[in-house]
């Protein structure tokens, strides 16, 4: 437990310093997680029986750049020439892997090719939308340590009622451990904590709360899809890049599906 808690302040500590910097810090930061994540994503579909080849790192990391506007060189994200080249550059990646999977019979083919797109879009693309809320021209700070809390206190919720008071279990053939009474308790202190954030920096309570809400039970939801990976993987944890929390998965698995809940939902109340 005691490394646990060390692990997570430290990392948390790091990517809240990152998030304060933005720019290219928050950039290169999140650009790292896309790289390990994706790497961890391989073992996963390696354990499930499904070879992804190391290009595909590659692949996701220059989808991830062609996502997020990086300064004035990437400020239309995609649209930028940058933006094309490393869109093109991701074309030609993945025309070598289905040049690639092509030597494999048919239905493997279509295996890897399918976990090999999930494997780009998962890491890739989700955690591109931290950078995306951060960049946002106004309170993009604020709103991106939202997404934080939100995302963290009910992570840490759903642990804390759930060994506590679990009885009721949620999902056993997915994830043995998780309990509708964590889920229950971490979707209110999220939701609670995320509110008490907003009154704290002078946002309107509404419609915000709301994605506070929203963002909490979405935030469960992104914790059993990776679980779901790890079953079908037979593995307990995705990675160790932290001590006490497993993998980068382990710990963005949830973050990767409220922030573009918050990010669209920035855009659509702005």
């Amino acid at each position: 437990m005691k490394e646990r808690v060390i692990s997570g302040l430290l990392g948390a500590l790091h990517l809240l310093l990152l998030t304060y910097l933005g720019h290219y810090w928050v950039v290169f930061g999140v650009g790292v997680l896309v790289i390990l994540g994706t790497a961890e994503f391989r073992r996963l579909a390696q354990a499930a029986g499904v070879r992804l080849p190391p290009v595909l790192q590659i692949a996701a990391a220059l989808l991830y750049l062609c996502l997020v506007p990086a300064g004035d060189w990437l400020k239309h994200g995609c649209f930028g020439a940058p933006g094309l080249l490393g869109l093109t550059v991701v074309l030609l990646l993945f025309g070598y892997l289905v040049k690639e999977l092509a030597q494999e019979d048919t239905q493997v083919a279509l295996v890897k090719t399918g976990v090999g797109l999930l494997g780009l879009v998962y890491p890739g693309v989700l955690l591109s939308y931290i950078v995306l809320i951060r960049q946002l021209p106004e309170d993009g700070l604020l709103l991106t340590i939202f997404t934080y809390i939100v995302t963290w206190s009910c992570d840490t919720g759903a642990y804390f009622v759930g060994i506590t008071c679990g009885r009721h279990k949620l999902a056993p053939k997915i994830s043995p451990n998780k309990t509708i009474e964590g889920a229950v308790g971490g979707v209110l202190i999220g939701s609670a904590v995320g509110t008490v954030y907003l009154l704290l920096v002078g946002f309107p309570v509404l419609p915000w709360a709301v994605l506070a809400l929203m963002g909490s039970i979405i935030s469960l939801l992104g914790d059993l899809f990776e679980s779901l990976l790890k079953r079908g993987a037979n593995l307990k944890d995705s990675g160790d890049f932290l001590p006490g929390h497993g993998g980068v998965l382990d710990r963005f698995d949830s973050m990767m599906f409220v922030a573009p809940l918050i990010y669209y939902g920035a855009l659509f109340f702005s």
